[in-house]
């Protein structure tokens, strides 16, 4: 399932509380770019007020009822 698709279910699931994608920026496994998958799953939790949780992978982060985290490490990351 991609960003649309998990936005999707997230909306038939009533949207409440925080969507936490999973499954992308650890290994490049598929044809499109690699950061492509958060940048589009951030655009659409802007557009339909979504909140996010998501975290640096293997950072603790503790998480908090309805407070969203968006940790810009894969704007930091070098793509090999």
């Amino acid at each position: 399932m991609g960003p649309d698709g998990a936005a999707e279910a997230f909306a038939a699931m009533g949207a409440t509380g925080l969507l936490m994608p999973i499954h992308w920026g650890l290994f490049e496994l598929a044809p499109h770019a690699w950061r492509q998958p958060i940048e589009r799953m951030v655009q659409l939790a802007d557009e339909r007020g979504f909140k996010l949780w998501a975290p640096e992978p293997g950072a603790p982060t503790e998480v908090i009822s309805g407070q969203e985290h968006r940790s810009p490490w894969w704007r930091m990351t070098a793509i090999c």
